[in-house]
């Protein structure tokens, strides 16, 4: 991001997943990175932009579901929203899948409001909001899924507006495909390497589940625990599921099934491309499942009195913020204040650099150590490309523990070929040490 404000490098990828090696588009780079300059170039630039993009969030879904359905819904909605736990982790850090639960929301409210209205500007926004979404993570591919499958029901439905529809739907993809021009190029130009990677994804027992019933209600089990912050015993589960189910058939508000039918194809196909099954995997899903879940108390209570009504309303609120309370780690640890520590030790590092090339690395590896070299260059210190070839003079090696890099087989640390340590110190227990030739 900090070569984006410093118009050094404009990325046509942005990061790759965990899984699988998918590449990303640069959306999330573009958008977080004018938080930097915002604050002088300081990491937790971004940090902030991600917790206020997902305090406004909780504002939009409440003027959103309104506009679907009524203010019982959006104000009990928002409240879930609000004080989730596992969303309010999420807002807590800068990463790309973080933004996901605002952005496809927002997508899916104007998925919705194309096929209400026919209003073609609707599909636009919706294959906008869609591309940006797809950016974010690659499970985003279920909502594509889900909007082609609701969009053929449709055709199918009403064939006297089929033309206007397949009109719509084809500006709509080309909103979709612009938005993702960058990362198309990149696939044109590296032999369809991403789309390639994408469709192993499919094929790995690693990432992907198996396509079964099971799959679908591990899928649900885990999504109910992520947005309860409680396991629900595997009976209740399901009775839960089949509850939602059943709420087709009885309840026959537009907007709400359509969310239903949303919801129920995005649980099965996030369900199958998951087979471990992660927080952030279920970004798209979180909104979806309070709302629905509001729905429901809304349109179960609504038969008692208002004074009742009002009172089982606040009591599961009240039941749900417990839950919640208990998993908030911000009130049960202290945090581990990782850019202070990152800039300590960036600053005592600085003075060893004296060589204009020099490598930055770790030993192992998976130790993460581009924290100090994003320090480093931001004061005018930066660090060799480590996945170049390119000659330095100087090298810096930080280690876990106290450990010897000299003759360690670890390619960069082995490629620098060091003779001796000139210098080293330690550092909130990490041991840092400069080698020369």
């Amino acid at each position: 991001m900090s070569r984006i404000v410093s118009f050094e490098h404009f990325p046509a990828v942005g990061p790759s997943s965990s899984v699988g090696q998918v590449y990303l588009g640069p959306f999330y780079y573009y958008f977080m990175a004018p938080w930097l300059p915002l604050f002088n170039m300081h990491p937790l630039g971004p940090v902030v932009g991600v917790a206020l993009l997902s305090s406004l969030f909780i504002i939009l879904a409440y003027f959103m579901i309104e506009d679907l359905f009524d203010e019982k819904i959006a104000l009990i909605t928002s409240t879930l929203i609000a004080f989730s736990a596992t969303l309010v982790d999420l807002s807590r850090f800068s990463w790309n899948p973080n933004i996901l639960p605002m952005i496809s929301f927002i997508a899916i409210y104007f998925f919705i409001k194309s096929l209400a209205t026919k209003d073609r500007k609707f599909f636009i926004l919706t294959g906008i909001f869609t591309g940006f979404a797809f950016q974010l993570h690659y499970v985003t591919f279920s909502l594509l899924f889900a909007f082609f499958v609701i969009t053929g029901f449709y055709a199918f439905k009403n064939k006297k507006g089929l033309r206007d529809l397949l009109k719509n739907t084809f500006v709509a993809l080309c909103a979709f495909i612009v938005v993702n021009a960058p990362l198309i190029f990149f696939d044109l130009r590296h032999q369809f390497l991403n789309s390639k990677n994408f469709i192993t994804l499919f094929n790995n027992p690693g990432s992907a589940a198996s396509a079964s019933i099971n799959s679908v209600i591990e899928g649900f089990a885990s999504l109910t625990t992520f947005s309860l912050s409680y396991s629900l015993i595997a009976p209740v589960s399901l009775l839960l599921l089949f509850a939602f189910f059943y709420s087709y058939k009885t309840w026959k508000d537009t907007s709400y099934r359509l969310v239903l039918s949303i919801f129920i194809l995005l649980l099965i196909v996030t369900s199958f491309m998951t087979a471990n099954k992660f927080p952030h995997y279920f970004g798209i899903l979180y909104p979806l499942f309070y709302l629905i879940l509001a729905v429901g108390i809304v349109r179960i209570l609504e038969k008692t009195n208002i004074k009742l009504s009002a009172t089982l309303i606040v009591l599961c609120l009240g039941l749900f913020l417990y839950l919640q309370a208990a998993k908030y780690p911000f009130l049960h640890r202290e945090p581990n204040r990782q850019i202070a520590h990152a800039q300590r030790t960036a600053k005592q590092i600085y003075p060893l650099i004296h060589k204009e090339k020099f490598r930055l690395t770790a030993i192992p590896d998976s130790f993460g150590y581009s924290a100090y070299g994003y320090f480093l260059e931001i004061e005018g210190k930066k660090p060799v490309d480590n996945l170049t070839l390119e000659p330095a003079d100087e090298m810096i090696v930080m280690c876990e523990r106290e450990c010897n890099p000299i003759g360690n087989p670890q390619w960069d640390v082995a490629f620098f070929g060091a003779k001796s340590i000139e210098s080293s110190f330690t550092s909130d227990h990490v041991f840092v040490y400069k080698l020369i030739k």
